[in-house]
């Protein structure tokens, strides 16, 4: 569908910045809601563990691995198009 498309093309730029700027937690942030609004629940955990490696007190990261472990990712598979 349009809407898998555009968090693919969101999740490939997001990607390339964060390869060029490997400590910018927002855009790693914002990587790992795309990828799990994709239901790629794999990556956007190891993204948010770097988040973690890199800032250990951020907040959102540690709520949505929160989120994340307490529903097993049926939220996004719920919110995923076809």
């Amino acid at each position: 569908s349009i809407q898998i498309k555009k968090f693919g093309f969101a999740e490939k730029y997001l990607k390339d910045y964060t390869d060029s700027n490997p400590i910018n937690v927002s855009l790693l942030y914002a990587l790992a809601v795309i990828q799990l609004q994709q239901s790629k629940l794999g990556s956007a955990r190891e993204t948010l563990f770097k988040i973690i490696s890199i800032q250990p007190n951020h907040e959102p990261t540690k709520d949505l691995l929160v989120q994340i472990q307490s529903h097993g990712g049926s939220q996004w598979e719920s919110t995923k198009s076809y």
